[in-house]
């Protein structure tokens, strides 16, 4: 194999990598995109709660509690899209995510580094 046909394949290594790695930074920013979404909507349903049962206090009434139930249903299910959402992120980013706590670690550790769950 000549020179010129060493460096032509190694310029077409490096654009295959560059290539692989602007397509995860375009799926990670859109990803990034709806975990603010999310988060934004979390907030906003905690703020409701809260205005609810600040309003039920100041008039000395009952909060009504299907409303309540379906707010803190939300929650809980914006939560969860949010836990699954960050585990694809990380997913992207790293090698291996940590069963127990869904952090990216490196292909070499024995153990998360943020929780200390031994990988398997």
């Amino acid at each position: 194999m000549s020179t010129v046909d060493n460096v032509w394949d190694n310029a077409k290594a490096v654009f295959g990598m560059a290539e692989k790695k602007t397509k995860q930074a375009v799926e990670i920013s859109k990803k990034k995109i709806k975990e603010k979404k999310l988060e934004d909507k979390i907030d906003g349903l905690y703020k409701t709660l809260g205005k609810m049962y600040y309003v039920s206090a100041k008039k000395d009434a009952a909060v009504n509690e299907c409303d309540v139930k379906k707010i803190v249903d939300s929650i809980d299910e914006a939560k969860s899209q949010l836990k699954e959402l960050r585990a694809e992120i990380n997913s992207i980013r790293y090698d291996k995510v940590c069963p127990v706590c869904n952090a990216g670690v490196k292909k070499d550790d024995d153990f998360c580094r943020k929780c200390g769950a031994e990988l398997k």
